[in-house]
């Protein structure tokens, strides 16, 4: 099984002190997100920009556990739309409601309980 996730999932995974190398399987991560995630640690908001850098750590030191794709596609939910949508059995982890509503029934999602555990759910 493949877990896709998008910037946000990443950085609220960050804020909760959820670690993203604990998911099964093969966890993906967009090259999209990482430029994404650069581009929030040079910004000028001081707690984004920490989680950035930390998730940008995280996502290194996990590299044998983490594949980097690149999508192909400069707006990042429908890289992953695209992506999902010619993948079997995949899970999607997002916090964005468009792009969660778009893939309703398609694929699973990766939901981050109580803060610091992941499940997936329909």
């Amino acid at each position: 099984m493949e877990t896709i996730l998008d910037t946000n999932f990443i950085l609220a995974c960050v804020e909760h002190k959820a670690d993203i190398s604990e998911i099964d399987g093969i966890i993906i991560v967009p090259l999209e997100v990482i430029k994404e995630l650069d581009r929030i640690a040079l910004s000028s908001n001081r707690d984004k920009k920490e989680q950035a850098k930390v998730a940008l750590k995280i996502i290194e030191s996990a590299k044998d556990r983490i594949k980097i794709i690149e999508l192909g596609n400069s707006y990042v939910d429908k890289g992953i739309e695209d992506y999902v949508t010619n993948s079997k059995d995949i899970v999607v982890g997002s916090l964005d409601k468009k792009l969660l509503g778009k893939l309703k029934g398609k694929v699973k999602f990766l939901s981050l309980e109580a803060r610091k555990k992941f499940r997936v759910v329909w």
